[in-house]
């Protein structure tokens, strides 16, 4: 209920930001309002990508909020989930028109990240949160990268990472038992020593479909301030815009939407080679 199929580019991208009319969906099936203030718990990955949801759809930061430690630690600090029947829900007339505020500064296109790839976005920095720098596609292991759309089994056409992305594994920003964020200065390490990234720049966070990249822009956003935007495309998306014809690239070789070439991605490995 938080991401959807859509067409962008020249390809169809998996896990993509809602549009208007879903979200409307969402907002009035679940009751809420102008005046609402919604905690978020759940999956890490689902919960903080709902937060990049609602700040997209021009939601105010001060009324979302993602429950800390999520439902392992609720559970361990006040017992068990209520279980049974949900709760009956009045349904809202409220719409993302109401707001009148779209968040699309928090959101990569395509487009946007090409023109990061290509030198034209000089004070951001991309962040890849798949993988540690020497593990999976960032370090270029064939296989690591399933398609969305084809057949179990079939993988994108290239594994690699974006020209001038940093590693950041997404799992390092909380406590892998209790689901417990990092402290503020642990946080703040993480960002400055790991990758180089300060509150002057904007973090451009990418990751495989859209969701874990979720995280480090809840920590970003929701707890340090700092300017961040999310390509929600991701590797699931870049990694299948190939013109290379022999690997099973289906753009032509002088596509503009091309990045399988040096100056887009700084590593490439085909999964077909």
């Amino acid at each position: 209920n938080i991401s959807q199929n859509r067409n962008e580019g020249v390809a169809l991208s998996g896990a993509e930001v809602l549009a208007g009319l879903s979200m409307d969906a969402l907002i009035q099936n679940a009751g809420i309002d102008g005046s609402t203030t919604i905690v978020f718990t759940g999956p890490m990955t689902s919960a903080t990508r709902a937060y990049f949801t609602f700040r997209y759809w021009g939601f105010p930061k001060n009324r979302l909020k993602v429950l800390d430690g999520l439902n392992t630690t609720w559970n361990t600090l006040y017992g068990p989930l209520t279980t049974g029947a949900s709760p009956a829900v009045t349904p809202s007339t409220y719409s993302v028109q109401n707001i009148g505020v779209l968040g699309d500064r928090f959101r990569l296109s395509l487009a946007e990240m090409i023109d990061y790839a290509d030198g034209k976005a000089p004070n951001a920095l991309a962040i890849d949160v798949r993988s540690t720098a020497t593990a999976g596609s960032y370090a270029g292991v064939r296989n690591s990268t399933g398609s969305n759309f084809a057949p179990t089994g079939d993988y994108l056409v290239f594994e690699g990472r974006i020209r001038g992305a940093k590693a950041l594994l997404y799992t390092s920003l909380y406590n892998g038992t209790t689901y417990l964020f990092n402290t503020v200065d642990q946080l703040t390490t993480s960002f400055t020593t790991t990758v180089g990234l300060d509150s002057t720049k904007t973090a451009y966070i990418y990751c495989f479909k859209g969701f874990m990249g979720a995280v480090p822009f809840f920590v970003l956003d929701g707890i340090l301030g700092w300017p961040v935007a999310f390509y929600d495309g991701s590797w699931s998306q870049w990694g299948q815009l190939s013109g290379n014809a022999s690997m099973k690239g289906q753009l032509a070789a002088d596509s503009p939407w091309r990045t399988d070439i040096p100056s887009r991605s700084e590593l490439i490995v085909y999964n077909f080679a």
